[in-house]
């Protein structure tokens, strides 16, 4: 499966707007390869500890007032995903499920860096996740 991939994903999406649970699913699934539910959670819950332990992206909830973060340490934030995602009934994330994601000043420099790259490259926008 292709972390990497995965995460400029994540980044890229994250420029735009906040990234919900269920888009980190999604693109566990699209970019990561995951089939299974089992490879799906597994790859998702990596994606969320590497943004979150890099600095790149902050994890909280989205208000009547917009984006309010959790201030939890990333170990809290990710045994608090977990047991959240195994309270779905459907197993996967739905919209709105669990949690959102916004990126960090150091996140849009690093997105911003990728789709640059990619530019130079003359990769179109949908092509920038091959990888």
């Amino acid at each position: 499966m292709k972390v990497r991939v995965c995460i400029e994903a994540m980044l890229r999406s994250g420029l735009y707007d906040w990234v919900q649970a269920a888009e980190v699913v999604s693109i566990a699934m699209e970019e990561g390869g995951a089939e299974t539910d089992r490879e799906r959670r597994d790859l998702s819950l990596e994606l969320f500890r590497e943004v979150l332990q890099r600095g790149w992206m902050r994890i909280g909830e989205l208000t009547h007032d917009g984006f309010r973060e959790w201030s939890l340490p990333v170990p809290a934030a990710m045994e608090r995903i977990q047991r959240e995602w195994d309270s779905l009934r459907e197993g996967m994330p739905n919209l709105g499920d669990i949690c959102w994601l916004e990126i960090t000043e150091e996140g849009k420099r690093l997105a911003e860096a990728l789709y640059e790259r990619d530019k130079a490259a003359g990769k179109s926008e949908s092509g920038l996740c091959s990888g």
